[in-house]
């Protein structure tokens, strides 16, 4: 199994994808965590996206049901956020526009997202053309916020945010998941995160974007899981982002 080589400076291409990835949360009253004031953080990652038919957040399906399972039981206690440098920012009535179980995507828009302007945030611009496939010899970036890296300190929130690269994927015959190795010795990984080794795990990440490191940044899936550990070698399945078309709904099988 390889050692994972522990990034002290975030990489260059950090500031660019780590503008695209929010986290996407639930925040619930918790009374029973008056040290946490109060609430509790639950959910994942996603992808802020834009095309000439609109604006997105692309997540994983798994994500979604959650969001709404828990929106729906606690409705009057809890609020689904994203979140910039400021602090969470509450998503209004939520708008499904299409979702695959079989592929774990989802996406949906939200009221007045058209002015929506994140501090510290922006959303991915992409043009008509099909989205670019990941190749086998690719780089693949991305970044996302793991659960249990969500910190009360000082009487606020952090969401420590995790970045990491492989140099090896491949693709399933079908075509519907992406697979990059980092737990044999095929695959070389590195990671990068301001979060004590302790606290890193991977719950949190899925719905985050993966991009493939080349002349440009082209995005090429979206996280559906992940295995292992940074500190032990881990890998993560994600969806091709080539099923998700420019007007936001979801190319299915």
């Amino acid at each position: 199994m390889p050692k994972d080589k522990k990034v002290k400076k975030n990489p260059p291409y950090a500031e660019i994808i780590r503008r695209h990835c929010v986290p996407l949360h639930i925040v619930e009253k918790d009374i029973s965590s008056h040290n946490q004031g109060g609430v509790k953080f639950v959910g994942g990652s996603a992808l802020l996206l834009e095309t000439i038919a609109g604006r997105f957040f692309v997540t994983a399906s798994h994500v979604w049901r959650e969001l709404m399972d828990r929106a729906q039981r606690f409705h009057e206690n809890c609020r689904i956020v994203t979140y910039e440098l400021n602090g969470p920012v509450p998503l209004d009535k939520p708008i499904l526009i299409d979702e695959s179980e079989e592929l774990d995507l989802a996406v949906f828009t939200v009221s007045g997202i058209n002015n929506f302007n994140l501090n510290g945030k922006e959303f991915l611009q992409t043009s008509n053309r099909p989205m670019a496939a990941a190749q086998s010899d690719d780089i693949i970036v991305g970044c996302g916020y793991p659960g249990n890296s969500r910190l009360f300190i000082d009487g606020h929130w952090e969401f420590e945010i995790l970045f990491w690269a492989h140099n090896r994927c491949s693709l399933s015959q079908t075509g519907t998941r992406l697979w990059l190795d980092g737990q044999s010795d095929k695959g070389k990984i590195t990671y990068s995160t301001k979060a004590k080794s302790r606290q890193i795990a991977l719950p949190g990440i899925s719905g985050a974007p993966l991009f493939a490191l080349r002349e440009t940044l082209d995005w090429v899936g979206v996280v559906r899981s992940g295995c292992g550990t940074p500190l032990n070698g881990y890998s993560i399945q994600a969806t091709p982002s080539s099923f998700v078309m420019a007007d936001g709904h979801i190319l299915k099988n």
